[in-house]
């Protein structure tokens, strides 16, 4: 419909019909608080597993051991993250608990050498410094 017209009974702006969907439970009850802990530790997998395997197949043309230790340290803090988010939930879904095991912040440094790595290869190769093939 047009801004300036009234609407109709029932009918939407654009902006209502298209609104993103709500990931996380609203309240503040124990059983919601581990809830939500359980579903961002989903939500940042989904946010960095692309990235990694993408830059990482990138870096891995011209780094490949540096590209599969940084994949690695990825792999590795991230398991020990959900670990950790997963038994701050059974612990009453306190999230800042994530953070427990030592190894979990060590899966933003595996993110970010992945990245790094990849962008350095595409440099690379866009150079003409590193042929592929």
């Amino acid at each position: 419909s047009m801004p300036h017209l009234p609407k109709k009974d029932g009918e939407l702006n654009v902006d209502e019909r298209y609104l993103l969907p709500n990931l996380y439970a609203q309240g503040t009850s124990k059983y919601v608080r581990a809830f939500n802990c359980i579903q961002r530790s989903h939500q940042q997998i989904f946010e960095t597993y692309t990235t990694v395997v993408l830059s990482g197949v990138m870096g891995a043309i011209s780094f490949p051991i540096c590209t599969a230790v940084s994949t690695f340290v990825y792999a590795v803090g991230r398991y020990q993250l959900s670990t950790g988010y997963a038994e701050a939930a059974e612990e009453g879904g306190d999230a800042s608990k994530r953070y427990k095991y030592p190894l979990a912040k060590f899966m933003w440094y595996g993110f970010l050498c992945n990245v790094l790595l990849g962008m350095g290869s595409c440099g690379l190769i866009i150079s003409g410094k590193k042929t592929v093939g």
